[in-house]
């Protein structure tokens, strides 16, 4: 088990809220940008940080590095807006993955280029990046988002890190087994599809490439199944299991959950894990569903086509037992598994002082960012973990252990 892996992918996913005059500006700002090529058809190559896509975008002859999140709107980072003197064109608020409310600036930009393609008069919102630590780790520029994607075709291929960009799904290729869903959209052009777990179905839940997680569905989903199956196999843990743009986020009980059947427009999954956190407000597919398949995007048609690539399977969770947090300056217990070896000794926010004989008090958030992002590490299985809780030192052998199956 790396480090990194360890770690919260990070999930940049918010909700806005509109009222008032300034609601309707951002609606503007929302539904303009298009495409200046007519007939195209590109390749553009990408890479991954944290199990997600970074693709360069050029703004004003310049390349920057922007996530690829098919569940957020357009945004450039605070240090970007001001570089390019973006000037505010309208407001709105958001709520972050826990609920709460910050208010956005949105702004015009007349170009993005991604690919030689030229997007123009686009709408980004401005946002620091640096605020939650996972993100700034990433060193992002900024995050494309639906309300630019949608002006194209976009064919998602994970293994060779590389999109196909079209004016038509007729230029693409397909293999003969295809699977659809369908899907609706957010004004921000976020697709929202259904889940179906046996004869109870979760609307909304948003298609999301910029989520580094499996099928996350919502808290009443999961009760609802549990009531219908009572012998349905389950597992938690405690603390704070995601990273989005407003930072880690609160402690929470997130619930794994054995299903029968999971549907997912022409896709049938069996005997798989879902997981829903009791007070998270959003429910996502996220990429690591995604990336078993050659994804095509397809906002002419409302659809998401699928091309297996390999089975997906999440019939397993396994794990030493707990993920770890950068904050206050230190390196602390962040989410803790309640059946693993770890959860009768630690609790969260406690402060791990060493790892064998690595020591990490005095770790700094640069050598936090090369620990998740360093894709190298050694198995954690058999290391001793040295922490500290209520005043004492302690230690704990870590065992990688099935929490569910």
């Amino acid at each position: 088990m790396k480090l990194f892996k360890l770690y919260y992918f990070a999930n940049v996913a918010f909700l806005l809220i509109f009222s008032g005059c300034s609601s309707s500006k951002v609606y503007r700002l929302m539904g303009g940008g298009q495409v200046e090529n007519e007939q195209y058809k590109v390749t553009v190559p990408f890479e991954m940080r944290m199990g997600l896509i970074i693709v360069k975008v050029k703004i004003q002859g310049n390349d920057y590095d922007f996530m690829f999140d098919s569940g957020a709107p357009n945004v450039v980072s605070l240090e970007l807006g001001e570089k390019l003197k973006l000037k505010s064109a309208g407001k709105t608020y958001t709520r972050g993955s826990q609920g709460e409310r910050h208010r956005v600036d949105y702004a015009n930009i007349e170009n993005i280029q991604i690919g030689g393609l030229n997007y123009t008069h686009t709408s980004a919102a401005i946002m620091d990046l640096k605020k939650a630590v996972v993100l700034d780790c990433m060193e992002l520029d900024g995050i494309l988002g639906a309300n630019v994607m949608r002006n194209s075709v976009w064919q998602i291929n994970y293994q060779k890190k590389e999109f196909i960009i079209t004016n038509s799904t007729d230029s693409l290729e397909f293999s003969a087994k295809l699977d659809t869903v369908p899907f609706t959209t957010k004004h921000t052009g976020t697709p929202v599809i259904d889940v179906s777990i046996g004869n109870i179905t979760q609307k909304r839940v948003t298609l999301d490439t910029g989520s580094g997680g499996h099928i996350d569905l919502d808290y009443s989903t999961y009760k609802n199944n549990k009531k219908n199956n009572p012998n349905m196999k389950t597992t938690s843990g405690f603390g704070s299991s995601s990273s989005g743009i407003y930072g880690i986020g609160k402690p929470d009980t997130l619930v794994y959950f054995k299903v029968d059947t999971v549907s997912i427009g022409t896709v049938i999954l069996n005997d798989q894990i879902c997981y829903a956190s009791k007070s998270k407000t959003s429910s996502t597919l996220g990429t690591r569903f995604l990336e078993n398949y050659i994804v095509t995007l397809d906002w002419g048609r409302d659809q998401m086509v699928l091309d297996s690539v390999s089975e997906y399977s999440y019939s397993e969770l396994k794990h030493i037992g707990f993920k770890p947090k950068f904050t206050d300056n230190a390196l602390r217990v962040g989410f803790v598994y309640s059946e693993s070896v770890c959860a009768e000794q630690m609790s969260i926010d406690d402060q791990i002082l060493k790892i064998d004989s690595t020591d990490y008090t005095k770790i700094t958030q640069q050598d936090f960012c090369t620990l998740i992002l360093d894709t190298n590490k050694k198995d954690y299985e058999n290391r001793t973990v040295h922490f500290v809780k209520n005043g004492q030192t302690h230690s704990i052998t870590l065992s990688d252990s099935v929490l569910l199956k």
